[in-house]
Formats: structure tokens, sequence, C-alpha cells
């Protein structure tokens, strides 16, 4: 909850190689501007011994008041100044995927700072649009107009609503709607909700 400070955290320095840090850093007022950038970033996979390289960097400016025990977020938002490519290789070296992705106008509003989101005030995050290639196959699949909001309830229990556009690798587009909250309780595990999925000639799909 706790945003970033004066200062600009030390580079994190990966398993097998590569840095992660931010890059044009600047803090004013509890206004962070700053880009985080992925510089050959490589992590190791515990249980699978894969290795998985992140490159690339997103540009972003966290918006923060100020207090006793430090900036509190109340907004950030973020691009991808350089699209984030991730290549996974086997422990033996082997190309396992390689994936690129982009974003664009990703938005987060806190809806209560510092605090529990309520109904009255959730979370809210929305995203123009992300796209990820799959490099092995050429194939792009797009996102566009994302928008979700969540909050607690007095229960305990986290409520979800989203909507958005997904398109295929073609072209061919569907549309998603929360047309009953998503309920997930305080241990993680889903309750409830129902997810429509609507395509061309006004055929549809619903998940419950």
């Amino acid at each position: 909850r706790l945003a970033l400070g004066s200062t600009p955290p030390a580079d994190s320095l990966g398993d097998c190689g590569g840095r992660s840090g931010y890059r044009n850093y600047s803090h004013v007022s509890g206004i962070t501007t700053a880009t985080l950038a992925f510089e050959g970033y490589c992590t190791v996979d515990s249980s699978t011994g894969e290795k998985q390289t992140i490159d690339g960097s997103i540009a972003f400016v966290n918006t923060a008041t100020p207090t006793a025990s430090g900036p509190i977020t109340t907004q950030m938002s973020a691009d991808t100044s350089k699209a984030l490519t991730l290549v996974v290789k086997s422990s033996s070296g082997a190309a396992v995927s390689s994936q690129t992705m982009s974003f664009t106008a990703f938005k987060m509003a806190v809806g209560v700072p510092g605090g529990t989101p309520t109904a009255s005030n959730p979370n809210v995050m929305s995203m123009g649009e992300m796209s990820v290639t799959d490099n092995d196959t050429g194939k792009t699949y797009r996102e566009t107009d994302y928008l979700l909001r969540q909050y607690e309830t007095p229960s305990g229990n986290t409520e979800m609503t989203f909507s958005g556009r997904g398109y295929r690798s073609g072209g061919t587009y569907f549309d998603i709607v929360t047309t009953k909250p998503i309920v997930e309780s305080s241990n993680g595990d889903l309750l409830s909700g129902t997810i429509t999925f609507t395509g061309a000639n006004g055929s549809n799909a619903v998940a419950t």
C-alpha cells in the first residue's frame, strides 16, 4: 500500500543473470514518474529448472498522497515503452517458448487509499489495449477496453465485475461481461458468478 518514495529502490539482480530496476526516476510531492526496465532479467523455476528471461520496459506514473508513514498510492497509470519479451529455456538450454507483450492506457484507481475497497468505493482497473504475440507461431492475440471493479464485502469476500473485448489471432472478436459478480472467499476460493461471452451473429457462451 505504500507507494514509491523519494529514493528509487535498488536494482534487482536475476537468479541467472540480468537485472531489473527503475530508470529516469522522479519523485515530487508524492508523484513518482519512472520507467521499470527489465534488462536480460533471468529467473529459474525451482521445480523444473527452466530459465525465464525478460527484456523490455514499462513507463509509469504513480500518484500518491503523502502521510506520516509514507506516501499512499491513489492511482497508477502505465504503458510499455518497450515491448516485454519473455523467453523460456529448459534446464539444458533448449528453447521452450518465446512471447512478446505490450499494453497501453493501463490505469489503476484505488477505491480507499490505504484501506479496504468497498462497494461504493471499489478499486477500478482499466486497460486500453494489450497484445501478446507467440513468437513461435507468429500469432497475435489482443484484448481491448478492459474494465475491472473489485471490492471487499463486510463478510470478508471479494466481489469483482469486469468487461472487455478479446480478439482471436485472425482478427475476429468476442465480448466478455460478468452478468453476475464473481465472488471469491477470503481463502481465494471461487464461490459464485457468471461470465457471458458474446461472439458473431449473437452467439454466446455462459460460464457459471
